[in-house]
């Protein structure tokens, strides 16, 4: 039987309480009984055989929560009886919280002692484990030490219970807390009122009550094909029927009617090639087999680069869709795309050209384009204007340029010549320019000699004694140069420096000979 209250709670301990008429709902749902030893002779100083000793367990949903206390009273009793007795070790306590460890190892039958608690099994040992508390079961307690039934079904009522924030109560990994242990030669049964507080929440508490029993072996669970209504204590040896079948073995659904239970038939193909072969086929059904290049789950058998598309079916190419020689159906890159060159689509052609010029806008250069500029720059493409061209601008220049926009410093000839450096007038020619010729006598033995003069003005004054060289002197009754009687030879005379140099310009000319001639024929004294 099982009675379950819920309701929020702000006392720890709860001795005597009403339940309340709410929806039901179970953080416990089970109280369990569990087997510990099944014993056959002595153990230490006690003799055991026949008993069992189990161990009764709060069974929850939720790790966090949490056994505050087990309760009774005569309007809610609890009892944990047997047909016969309980062993009670001498060493023992009411609580297991009560036993040492230390002396479980030297009394090994102290361990099978029967006791009470929530969650430990021995003294407390944890920073939040602590000992049993317990309020009006002083009476119940002595009776269970002595042996007998633990029953609690007084007025007032009773309780045994830990408080929250404790480690004892809580359900943990296992979802189980520890109620009590008893061994006992007799059939075990009972039922028990604990107080749960759900998730840990002290505000919100369950209260349940659950019946538990032990001591007739067999078959509890009421679905296994060897169910016994009459055990009280599950020994294990329920069986229940494979899947698919009955308790009498037989199928419970066989559609083809082959003796092979639904769930068990196997379907499939019997060529171990097809990619739906099964082992043990009882159904057959058609064969599959993968396309060629691929496996049975569609995989490539081959993919050396791993982009899904099997070796025999890649189609090398250009698989760059800006490229000019983009190829939709390549699967596999080789490296053969190729790209307009900047500014140019895939056929030369400009992608602008404003000016029609065949040079693409974003390649246009701007400047001078004219070659007779002083600025032209030969990579220009569009001229922009700047052209200039410096030169001199005056047509009486000698390098006077037609084409020069920009004035600079302009050359002239000299006075008296034109531009080739030839003499505007001279009449002479002798290169001399008229307006630079110099008059004067230009006979280097006349007393009026101009080193200066380049034109003879006929007024050199020639002096006889000038005509008289080395060795001779002038004879004025004779007008002519005579001997000294040195034998020198006076100028252009015999044995002189020059010989026939009349006239000592350094030279045998024309003038010497004039000269000869003029004395020719007449004597020399």
């Amino acid at each position: 039987m099982l009675r379950i209250a819920t309701r929020v709670a702000l006392a720890a301990l709860l001795v005597c309480s009403t339940a309340l008429s709410l929806p039901l709902y179970a953080q416990v749902t089970a109280i369990t009984v569990e087997t510990i030893e099944v014993h056959d002779g002595m153990v230490g100083n006690s003799d055991l055989t026949g008993m069992t000793t189990y161990r009764l367990y709060a069974q929850l949903t939720d790790s966090a929560d949490f056994v505050g206390a087990v309760y009774g009273s005569a309007e809610e009793p609890i009892d944990i009886s047997t047909t016969t007795s309980f062993f009670q070790h001498p060493a023992g306590g009411s609580f297991g919280t009560d036993l040492n460890g230390f002396f479980l190892n030297i009394l090994p039958d102290l361990n099978y002692d029967s006791w009470l608690t929530i969650g430990l099994d021995l003294a407390p040992s944890g920073a939040n484990e602590e000992g049993i508390s317990s309020l009006g079961i002083i009476a119940e307690q002595a009776a269970f030490e002595a042996g007998e039934n633990f029953v609690l079904n007084s007025e007032i009522g009773g309780s045994w219970f830990v408080l929250p924030g404790s480690d004892n109560g809580l359900a943990g990994a296992d979802q189980q807390v520890l109620l009590a242990q008893v061994t006992t030669s007799g059939l075990l049964s009972g039922q028990l009122n604990l107080q749960c507080f759900i998730g840990g929440n002290p505000f919100d508490e369950q209260l349940a009550t659950f019946e538990f029993g032990a001591g007739a072996p067999g078959c509890t669970a009421e679905d296994a094909c060897n169910y016994d209504s009459e055990a009280n204590s599950d020994d294990g040896s329920c069986w229940f029927a494979p899947d698919g079948y009955s308790c009498e073995l037989e199928c419970l659904e066989d559609a083809d009617g082959d003796g092979v239970c639904d769930p068990y038939e196997v379907a499939g193909c019997e060529d171990p090639a097809s990619c739906n072969f099964a082992e043990g086929v009882t159904d057959p059904v058609e064969c599959i087999y993968a396309v060629s290049g691929y496996d049975c789950a569609g995989a490539c058998l081959a993919d050396a680069d791993g982009d899904g598309v099997c070796d025999p079916f890649e189609v090398a190419g250009c698989t760059d869709a800006e490229a000019c020689n983009y190829a939709a159906a390549a699967t596999d890159e080789d490296d053969s795309c190729t790209y307009p060159a900047p500014a140019y689509d895939c056929a030369g052609e400009c992608n602008n050209d404003t000016d029609g010029d065949g040079i693409c806008d974003e390649l246009e250069f701007p400047g001078c384009t004219d070659e007779n500029a002083d600025n032209f720059f030969p990579a220009a493409t569009d001229d922009d204007g700047s052209c200039y061209t410096s030169g001199c601008m005056d047509p009486a220049a000698c390098d006077f340029n037609p084409l020069a926009d920009t004035a600079a410093e302009c050359t002239y000839p000299e006075a008296g010549y034109d531009c080739d450096g030839v003499c505007l007038v001279d009449e002479d020619g002798d290169g001399v320019c008229d307006s630079f010729e110099v008059l004067g006598c230009t006979d280097p033995l006349a007393e009026n000699f101009n080193p200066d003069a380049t034109e003879d003005n006929g007024a050199c004054i020639v002096l006889p004694p000038s005509y008289c060289g080395e060795g001779t002197v002038w004879d004025a009754e004779a007008g002519q140069c005579v001997s000294d009687g040195s034998g020198d030879g006076g100028i252009g005379g015999y044995g002189g420096v020059c010989f026939g140099d009349f006239d000592a310009d350094g030279q045998r000319g024309t003038s010497d000979l004039l000269m000869w001639l003029g004395v020719y024929g007449y004597a020399c004294d």
